[in-house]
């Protein structure tokens, strides 16, 4: 049998329960009548949405782990990316977030690009790993912002020695 869901519900159906109790009920009028309107109190059922439905799921993971959710949210306010959080809880992306959802937090930590003279020197210091490092992007991003300020990238040939 289903889960009653709200105490309209649990009343009807416990009216019901009293109602069918005679072997004879639906001879009645009146009773089969009645009955009618109790089932359709039971039956009605309110439109939850796969993502409510989802995010019902999630709590429940969640609730079940105490502490896990406090955690999430420490470290998302922290900026930690969600590949460095999935190393220590190794659940689906998707718990995150919600997580994120539920306490309003930013979805994105938004790359600032750095100035022609900065992403230049970075790059002549140490190469695309430090730039990478220093401003928080892929290389990918760093080769993006280099051929949109012009900077020429730094290609080391190998000469062997005949």
């Amino acid at each position: 049998m289903r889960k009653r869901k709200n105490p309209a519900q649990q009343k009807a159906w416990d009216e019901l329960l009293l109602l069918i109790n005679d072997p004879e009920w639906y001879l009645d009028k009146e009773k089969s009548k009645r009955h009618k309107q109790l089932m359709l109190i039971i039956e009605t059922e309110e439109e939850v949405t796969t993502s409510e439905k989802n995010d019902r799921r999630y709590q429940l993971y969640l609730n079940a782990r105490s502490g896990m959710e406090e955690d999430i949210v420490e470290m998302l306010k922290q900026e930690m990316p969600i590949s460095e959080i999935r190393k220590k809880y190794r659940i689906d992306a998707r718990v995150f977030a919600y997580v994120r959802r539920k306490h309003k937090l930013k979805r994105y930590r938004r790359l600032q690009m750095p100035t022609k003279i900065e992403l230049e020197e970075a790059y002549k210091i140490g190469g695309w790993k430090k730039a990478s490092r220093d401003f928080g992007a892929s290389q990918g991003t760093i080769y993006q912002w280099m051929r949109k300020y012009g900077i020429e990238r730094n290609y080391v040939v190998n000469e062997m020695e005949d």
